[in-house]
């Protein structure tokens, strides 16, 4: 379990300065649209058509039962194949 919290944290750094640096470059921030189209902005021609977000999700009862997860969302830009 501690290795998820780790892997988690270090995901959330990285993606905590991924922000902030574009944010640095983004000017005017407003809205999380406008986030997305300075990130894509930035990394244009490495940009993904795709993504896949998953998660997994521990309920701990109190009768010690534990109940695990797995979610998965997507997003697709239409009209673009996968990488």
């Amino acid at each position: 379990m501690r290795k998820d919290k780790d892997d988690l944290e270090e995901t959330a750094i990285a993606l905590l300065i991924l922000l902030s640096s574009t944010l640095a470059r983004a000017g005017d921030v407003q809205k999380c649209e406008d986030v997305l189209r300075a990130m894509h902005d930035h990394y244009a021609t490495s940009w993904y058509a795709n993504l896949i977000f998953t998660q997994k999700s521990t309920t701990y009862n109190a009768d010690a039962t534990t109940k695990v997860r797995n979610l998965a969302r997507g997003a697709g830009v239409a009209g673009q194949a996968a990488h």
